[in-house]
């Protein structure tokens, strides 16, 4: 195992471990390392769903976080949509039914009910993977524009992604790994570390944020263009945006994470405002952020693994020919890096 330190992101050189006890201690390796350098990069990994869960796994002392709405088996068969998913926002069996046998419109009844419970109950009774039998069929988040079956087989399948990080409430996972599976030759993503930034930023720029909040609620219409997606996809971001309802809140602009490293939490696509900023100063903010060498551009090949600290950095997707995304998979996990214990509300309401 050999850590390559960069300024705005470490390459952690090691071959996929072949038993559970080693995944578990590489799993732990990678916590740490992660919290060091925020973004941290494992290249030519096995590209096993099974695998890649018991590495997360064992990065969190909960486990992988439960994103019902967005989970997939490896092959694209939707596990978590149906009339239970859609009973949790306030449909019943009869409602939900008519609703999947519509094929969900562009505006529909999801915009008008309010959730009676949320989608992300019980975070930490996902599936354990180490108790998980059948090889390569683990649920996971697809990233892919691959339309297959009934349900689309993926979350943000085509266009571009600005700058964002996905953490949107206060007490949602602040880990997220990204793992390279099939055509994804050619395609990138980006990753903007804000610990250099923070620390390159000019004595004038960082006074104006030093002790000072800003107001973030989640929007889903400048997450992605509904009208474009799977139909079934299209009932996925309304229920994303149905569970995010309450996600609002007032981060300090300068965070820092379980070590004491200090860096910026910037969310424009989250409807960023400072109170007395007409909007110069999150442009400025964003100016200064996302410079080049701040910036690392991953180009995947496939069993790559990505790891990302939500809290402290972001990422983004630019423009790829549709053609590529509608053959790309990537699969994504979300885990409890800081954010076990309430971390982000306790040390924003301190």
């Amino acid at each position: 195992m050999e850590l390559i330190k960069h300024d705005h992101y470490a390459e952690l050189k090691v071959d996929s471990p072949d038993n559970d006890k080693d995944i578990i201690e590489l799993g732990l390796a990678c916590r740490d390392y992660l919290l060091d350098h925020q973004v941290l990069v494992l290249k030519k990994q096995n590209p096993d769903s099974v695998y890649y869960s018991k590495l997360i796994h064992s990065m969190t002392k909960n486990g992988i976080y439960n994103w019902r709405q967005c989970s997939w088996t490896p092959d694209g068969e939707l596990f978590s949509m149906g009339e239970q998913l859609m009973a949790n926002v306030g449909y019943t069996s009869k409602e939900a039914a008519n609703v999947a046998a519509a094929n969900m419109p562009k505006s529909g009844p999801l915009n008008q009910i309010k959730p009676t419970s949320s989608l992300q109950d019980k975070n930490h009774e996902y599936l354990d993977p180490f108790n998980f039998t059948e090889p390569n069929s683990y649920p996971v988040q697809r990233v892919t524009g691959e339309q297959k079956g009934k349900y689309g087989g993926g979350i943000f399948g085509t266009g571009d992604l600005d700058w964002h990080c996905n953490l949107g409430g206060y007490h949602e996972a602040d880990g997220v790994a990204l793992q390279g599976i099939r055509d994804v030759e050619g395609a990138s993503t980006f990753f903007a570390n804000s610990v250099p930034a923070l620390r390159d930023m000019s004595d004038n720029l960082r006074e104006q944020i030093e002790n000072r909040k800003a107001h973030f609620k989640f929007d889903h219409k400048k997450w992605s263009d509904t009208t474009k997606m799977h139909p079934m996809q299209r009932i996925t971001m309304q229920l994303l945006y149905l569970n995010n309802k309450r996600a609002e809140m007032d981060l300090y602009i300068i965070q820092q994470n379980l070590k004491g490293i200090k860096g910026i939490y910037f969310h424009r696509l989250n409807n960023m405002k400072i109170e007395g900023d007409d909007g110069s100063l999150v442009q400025a903010l964003y100016e200064h952020m996302f410079q080049e060498q701040y910036v690392y551009e991953h180009k995947w090949e496939v069993g790559d693994i990505v790891l990302m600290d939500q809290l402290i950095t972001q990422h983004k997707r630019e423009f790829v020919e549709p053609s590529l995304l509608e053959k790309r998979v990537l699969h994504r996990l979300t885990f409890m890096l800081n954010n076990d214990d309430d971390y982000v509300y306790k040390y924003n309401h301190t």
